[in-house]
């Protein structure tokens, strides 16, 4: 079966909007595409590295937790899993501060066997890799928009003036309600 094999950083982002931090997730140029094709079902692979810590961990149980093969991560011994600073300004562009601290010894991986009709994908170029970041963290920024609204939306209630006998009706999330049909 043909499959997408993408080579690239992974990184833990850490956003700001308002100065303040709002989340931290994995990231990274390729790694972001490869997230999405996984998400969709195709079988996907990462070659890559972290540190063997609790970024790296975190990094790999994401990349699993949505279709993405982590079988070539290499988790180096020394150093530690990178992180980037995102502040999002008042159109969610990101501008990026990284903090990396790599071992001299490194991607130390077995690399997966290539097919004929594989795709393998990376990404590169600095105004590229922006571009794809920015995207990728004003996606992240609407899921939590998203996430927050629905959240409000559980918990919403209608009130409306009525005249005449009063009959109760919860309506839980997922419930059908048409004009004009009985509520009772």
């Amino acid at each position: 079966m043909r499959k997408v094999i993408g080579i690239g950083e992974t990184i833990l982002d850490i956003i700001f909007k308002n100065e303040q931090p709002t989340a931290a997730v994995p990231g990274g140029s390729t790694f972001n595409g490869l997230i999405s094709l996984g998400r969709m079902g195709l079988p996907v692979t990462m070659i890559t590295e972290t540190g063997n810590d609790r970024v790296g961990k975190t990094i790999k149980a994401f990349m699993e937790e949505n279709g993405v093969s982590s079988d070539y991560v290499c988790m180096y011994k020394d150093g530690r899993t990178a992180i980037s600073l995102a502040y999002l300004n008042e159109r969610n562009d990101a501008d990026y501060t990284f903090y990396k601290d790599y071992p001299n010894a490194r991607l130390d991986v077995e690399w997966p066997e290539v097919n004929k009709d594989d795709i393998v994908l990376q990404i590169s170029g600095e105004d590229l890799t922006e571009a794809i970041q920015s995207a990728a963290e004003t996606l992240r920024s609407a899921e939590l928009n998203m996430d927050n609204l629905q959240e409000a939306m559980n918990n919403y209630t209608v009130t409306s003036p009525i005249s005449g006998t009063i009959i109760e009706k919860n309506a839980k999330a997922g419930d059908a309600l048409t004009a004009g049909a009985d509520l009772c």
